[in-house]
């Protein structure tokens, strides 16, 4: 099933300058699980433990937070080839802080955060290079965050 998505999959920031072939050896190691969800489906919600992230194989998915209000506020749109959870999976708090709905039907990689940092005793360097691929992927993320807070921050100095 994963070579109809190995395109979408070798696209991914996860598995830059990893070969399809050494993709197909992490995957044996790394064992990812695919489900299929149906629009509006709740994929993960606020307050499940935290144990895998997921890559976006089909379809949307949005990241929702309730606001103190109780109202759903839409954090992210997360589209084909994009990771979700992958800021939270390794964190101390060990609990969705967010719910994750499919937008459309999609189809889901899930890697657990056991199996990511496990080593299978091959020493395989695609394995390496993939965890170090991870924490390029989390970096920057936090970089854009940053950002965001900047500009957030800009807006609120000039509303005054």
């Amino acid at each position: 099933m994963i070579d109809q998505y190995i395109n979408i999959i070798k696209k991914s920031p996860l598995f830059y300058g990893i070969d399809t072939d050494e993709i197909f050896m992490l995957f044996r190691c790394l064992m990812p699980q695919i489900y299929d969800y149906s629009k509006n489906e709740f994929i993960i919600n606020s307050g499940e433990i935290i144990d895998r992230f997921g890559l976006v194989l089909e379809g949307e998915v949005i990241i929702t937070k309730e606001n103190a209000k109780g109202d759903r506020v839409v954090m992210s749109i997360i589209k084909k080839g994009d990771l979700f959870g992958e800021m939270f999976v390794f964190s101390s708090r060990k609990i969705w802080p967010v719910t994750v709905v499919a937008q459309s039907s999609c189809k889901i990689l899930f890697l657990t955060n056991s199996s990511l940092i496990a080593r299978c005793g091959k020493n395989c360097s695609w394995h390496t290079l993939m965890l170090g691929n991870f924490i390029k992927v989390i970096s920057n993320k936090g970089l854009m965050l940053n950002k965001k807070v900047e500009y957030l921050s800009l807006i609120c100095f000039f509303n005054k």
